[in-house]
Parts: C-alpha cells; structure tokens; sequence
C-alpha cells in the first residue's frame, strides 16, 4: 500500500510469483498488470521434497532418482530464493 501511495506506476509486472498482489495493484492501484511466472514460490515442503529425493508435483521421479539431478535442483532452488 505504501507504494500504491507513494510512486503509483502505470504498468505493475510481477516475475516473483506473488500472485496476490496484482489484484492490489490492478484494483486499488489502477495499474496494467503483467507476470511472468517461470515456476511457483519456492516453500519449504517443495525443498524438503527434493531433499528427501522423493517424486512430487515439483520433484519428477528421473530428478528424485539421482543423486546428481537433486544436488543440482538444490542448487537451483537456491539461486532463486536469493
């Protein structure tokens, strides 16, 4: 809200995958909205997922079954939360 107040821009894009605030920024803020979302937030239970090497929505069993495509899955996930 402190932005929307501030410094409202015209076009709000969001590339964090924080969905809930282009409702705010559309609605409230009047603005042109647009993402680009490669890959949903990374959660503690998509990392725990991975680390354990088990196959779930986001962990495809080729990935879960190598020790090498985990490590370098981890590593991408780090990356991103940076």
């Amino acid at each position: 809200m402190e932005a929307l107040s501030k410094v409202c821009p015209d076009v709000y894009l969001d590339t964090m995958g924080y969905a809930f605030t282009m409702p705010l920024f559309k609605y409230v803020g009047g603005c042109k909205v647009g993402c680009y979302v490669h890959y949903p937030t990374i959660s503690t239970d998509m990392l725990q997922a991975v680390k354990s090497r088990r196959a779930a929505f986001n962990n495809r069993r080729s990935i879960a079954n190598s020790a090498l495509f985990t490590k370098l899955k981890l590593i991408y996930y780090k990356v991103n939360i940076k």
